[in-house]
């Protein structure tokens, strides 16, 4: 059974074991966590992570946490990352979350846009995914749209922007059409 202590944090009041010998920050608040007292009433901790010999570790993917890409891009969920990671394997030179005036898209391959919309069924989702296409169209822009279900299927979606207009020499895309 590995050592743990009892560390807690000053700003929420939270308990967590942890290995003696691993720094640790705040399950909640992400802050830093101090040495617990020896004997400590768990009454007046709002939560307690892990058990005693059994330390607490996050888990490697939380809802909401930024997940690292193959190719060192950032993505808000797994289902992104899979996009991200389906374009890079492939060759296909993308940019994620390019500045475009008034929206933010997902992906940017040449002159082509990738929204991938995953949060259906989110009270207000549906109202700003309306929005934001009819923004794509008045602007005349290349929109691909994705789905959950078309993540199985990402070659007979994307698999035409292998043959999109490349970026510059310099790695730099095209401007957009704003």
């Amino acid at each position: 059974m590995p050592a743990t202590m009892l560390a807690e944090c000053a700003a929420c009041s939270v308990l967590v074991h942890v290995a003696r010998a691993r720094a640790a920050e705040c399950p909640r608040c992400r802050g830093g966590l101090a040495r617990g007292l020896v004997d400590v009433g768990f009454h007046d901790a709002r939560q307690v992570y892990g058990a005693p010999g059994d330390p607490w570790l996050p888990p490697p993917e939380r809802e909401g946490a930024i997940l690292r890409c193959a190719d060192g891009h950032k993505a808000r969920s797994r289902e992104e990352r899979v996009i991200d990671d389906w374009l890079d394997k492939r060759g296909i030179l993308h940019e994620r979350e390019p500045k475009l005036k008034g929206m933010r898209p997902d992906w940017r391959v040449g002159d082509v846009y990738i929204e991938y919309w995953g949060m259906a069924n989110q009270q207000g989702y549906e109202a700003r995914r309306a929005a934001k296409v009819a923004m794509y169209r008045e602007r005349r822009l290349r929109l691909v749209e994705l789905f959950p279900e078309d993540l199985a299927h990402l070659e007979t979606k994307l698999g035409f922007l292998a043959h999109v207009a490349a970026p510059r020499l310099d790695g730099s895309f095209p401007a957009s059409v704003k």
